[in-house]
C-alpha cells in the first residue's frame, strides 16, 4: 500500500522503444518511526533538461505524503538506471587565461 507503478496501459503500450513521458517508473513511501522516505526509481533520467524539475516535485510529493500520514518527511532517494547528459557535444573547453 506504501508503493505506486507509474504506468496507464492505454498510452505506454506502444510500438516506440522509448517513451517521451513519464520517465518515473515507480515511487514508494517508507514510513520510520515519525518519518517518511520516499524512494523513486527512473529508469532513464535525462539530467541536464529534467532532473532538477522531477527531484523538486518529488520532494514536495514527499511533503505532502508525510503530512497527510501526519509524519515529517525525512528524504528523498532517487535511483536511475540509466543517467542522460542530453543536449552536450564534444566542444574543447580551454583554461580561462588571465
Amino acid at each position: 500500500m506504501f508503493q505506486a507503478s507509474i504506468f496507464d496501459p492505454g498510452r505506454d503500450h506502444v510500438r516506440n522503444a522509448q517513451l517521451s513521458f513519464p520517465c518515473l517508473q515507480h515511487v514508494s513511501f517508507v514510513p520510520q518511526g515519525e518519518t517518511l522516505t520516499l524512494n523513486a526509481f527512473y529508469a532513464t533520467q535525462q539530467l541536464l533538461n529534467k532532473a532538477y524539475g522531477n527531484y523538486l516535485g518529488l520532494c514536495r510529493l514527499g511533503n505532502f505524503m508525510a503530512d497527510e500520514m501526519g509524519l515529517t518527511f525525512s528524504r528523498m532517494n532517487c535511483f536511475v538506471g540509466v543517467a542522460k547528459l542530453e543536449n552536450i557535444g564534444n566542444k574543447r573547453i580551454s583554461p580561462v587565461s588571465d
